[in-house]
């Protein structure tokens, strides 16, 4: 199915956006990527979902699509991500929301917010738990970050989160992620950063503001 695409203007930022659209469908599905992920990323989930829902994709200002239309520096904090994330919502109305990894924290902040078209939403891979597996992971990601051994920490994600991955899956995640530039690795740092500084105390608060039917969904083999 070939997309409807566009280029939107939400405050400083400006953001590729791909709409696949079947006449029947009446209701619409927003995904949401992990950190540094693209589009791309949901390019086989696509055909599982048109019979019944138009699905809207889109890349944040320093990855994807976007990443050209958008000034080369800066950090896009969680509050921007939100913010681009609610002007979506609002201006493509979607009834349905689906995150992936780290995309679960900024969809719960917008979620929060109850926008008005979102009547059910799943977050994938994610938890508000950081247990010593995903510590020694981000940890070490960070590690290899800062020193510059870019390769290594891509590895360390196909070792840790994605060890019961394909092989070709293993090979498209060391690809991307050994290939980043400085900005993109900047915003790998700055969401660990964050992710480290959450407690439970800030996800129950934003747990208690989301009133709509939410699911968290995690692999059977996922630690």
């Amino acid at each position: 199915m070939k997309a409807n695409t566009e280029v939107i203007t939400i405050g400083n930022h400006c953001i590729h956006v791909e709409m696949y659209q079947q006449p029947k469908n009446t209701e619409s599905i927003i995904m949401v990527n992990g950190a540094l992920a693209t589009t791309a990323s949901f390019t086989n989930c696509i055909k599982y979902l048109s019979d019944g829902l138009n699905v809207i994709l889109f890349d944040l200002p320093f990855a994807g699509q976007s990443k050209p239309h958008n000034p080369v520096g800066g950090i896009i904090t969680k509050e921007d991500e939100v913010s681009i994330l609610l002007a979506l919502i609002e201006r493509f109305q979607p009834t349905s929301l689906l995150s992936v990894s780290w995309g679960g924290y900024a969809a719960m902040m917008a979620l929060a917010q109850s926008p008005s078209s979102i009547k059910k939403a799943v977050l994938a891979s994610f938890s508000t738990q950081l247990n010593d597996s995903m510590l020694r992971y981000i940890k070490g990601a960070r590690h290899y970050i800062q020193i510059g051994d870019v390769k290594t920490a891509a590895n360390l994600l196909n070792q840790e989160v994605g060890k019961h991955l394909p092989r070709l899956l293993k090979y498209i995640n060391y690809k991307h992620l050994s290939r980043l530039d400085k900005q993109e690795l900047q915003q790998v740092c700055f969401h660990i950063e964050q992710i480290l500084s959450m407690n439970d105390t800030d996800y129950e608060q934003l747990l208690g503001n989301i009133e709509i039917p939410t699911l968290f969904v995690n692999g059977k083999m996922d630690e």
